[in-house]
């Protein structure tokens, strides 16, 4: 039977979810415990990451990560997270990255989607246009 790391992650959630400081350190400690009694150590990232998707889905939260050329402003980054909580009725948690190669714009990463509105895109978009019009 394979090992299925979402069921992991949910136990794990399930069982630690109203838990004191205390008590979660017992948990995550037997827990690593049936890990490494059954073999299955090496799923660990994999669990970590479903049990994250998981708390996130079941919290209402949802990452969204911004890509810019340049450091956005709290303004900015506030506007950003007020329309996509009122898109998507989740609290959102920003993630910011910078990438000098970018050249300007940002791009919006959040639940599969994607908001490319970097200059990049929007000059080869706009040269895919010009070359169509021929």
């Amino acid at each position: 039977m394979k090992v299925n790391t979402k069921n992991y992650a949910i136990a794990l959630y399930d069982a630690t979810k109203k838990s004191k400081a205390e008590e979660l350190k017992l948990f995550i400690k037997n827990f690593v415990k049936i890990l490494a009694a059954k073999n299955l150590i090496g799923l660990a990232p994999k669990i970590i990451a479903d049990f994250n998707q998981h708390y996130d889905d079941t919290e209402g939260i949802i990452e969204v990560k911004i890509t810019s050329a340049l450091e956005l402003s709290e303004a900015e980054k506030k506007e950003i997270k007020n329309q996509i909580k009122n898109l998507t009725k989740k609290e959102v948690e920003l993630k910011t990255i910078i990438d000098k190669e970018l050249i300007g714009g940002i791009k919006i990463n959040f639940a599969d989607n994607l908001i490319d509105g970097s200059l990049k895109t929007q000059i080869q978009n706009l040269k895919k246009q010009l070359l169509t019009i021929n």
